[in-house]
């Protein structure tokens, strides 16, 4: 099997946050190119994989986007773009890079499930642009100071959680921890993920991530009387779903 390199890195997009991405090419050259174009942004590359790989990592790591060379051997772009689809439905933004510019070829990426489609040799600040571009409906915050999440009044700036009129104030981090865990809501959500994009590796052992999770479970009320199920995920991390409410005679 070709050993395609996937490099995980982050993308900065602004103060305080940045994104977490893949890319899986099989060509060194085009792997650091564009590992040089993060490390000017003073973003971090951190391992590589192969495409078999990235896909089992990815049934248990979050990422916030995939840039996917579309002419690898074996039909592995195509193959990780179905798979990967099919797991993460609609949610994750695919850059695809490629050296054919067939309207054939465009059409047939987007179909199976690609956001953008970018041919060879790509321009560094045209590919950064479409990035940004993709990234921003998944991690934009509000033009105003409050959003909507699942419940939940979210206001970034007085670092607040409002649910049915009660307002609780969190700290910094602790409302990083809980709005990520409210928009991978269903999923389970990494200590290394919590690391690299909120403490952006500040935290040096896992307690660190525990005990804020801990605080916000307490603190807004994460648990099956007001609706909701955060648990540890045992190799994963933490996961937060929604339940349905006992009923007020105490039966199911």
């Amino acid at each position: 099997m070709t050993p395609y390199r996937t490099r995980i890195h982050y993308q900065s997009l602004g103060p305080g946050f940045k994104a977490r991405g893949v890319l899986l090419t099989d060509s060194d050259k085009e792997a650091e190119a564009l590992a040089q174009l993060m490390h000017q942004g003073g973003n971090e590359l951190l391992r590589e994989c192969s495409g078999l790989e990235l896909l089992k990592l990815m049934r248990t790591e979050n990422f916030d986007f995939l840039i996917l060379d579309w002419e690898l051997p074996d039909s592995m772009g195509r193959r990780v773009l179905g798979e990967v689809r099919a797991q993460h439905s609609t949610k994750l933004p695919i850059l695809i890079l490629a050296a054919r510019s067939e309207e054939m070829d465009v059409v047939q990426a987007l179909e199976l499930g690609a956001n953008d489609y970018l041919v060879k040799p790509w321009r560094p600040n045209e590919l950064l642009a479409r990035l940004k571009v993709l990234i921003r409906p998944v991690l934009s915050r509000p033009a105003g100071a409050t959003e909507n999440m699942h419940g939940f009044e979210l206001n970034r700036i007085n670092q607040t959680f409002t649910r049915e009129g009660k307002e609780v104030k969190l700290t910094t981090k602790e409302f990083l921890v809980a709005r990520t865990l409210l928009q991978y809501l269903g999923h389970p959500v990494s200590r290394e993920y919590l690391f690299k994009t909120i403490w952006h590796e500040e935290a040096r052992n896992g307690r660190t991530v525990d005990m804020h999770v801990s605080r916000i479970r307490f603190k807004l009320g994460l648990d099956a009387k007001n609706g909701f199920l955060l648990q540890a995920v045992h190799g994963k991390g933490y996961r937060l779903d929604i339940v349905e409410k006992p009923s007020p005679d105490g039966s199911s």
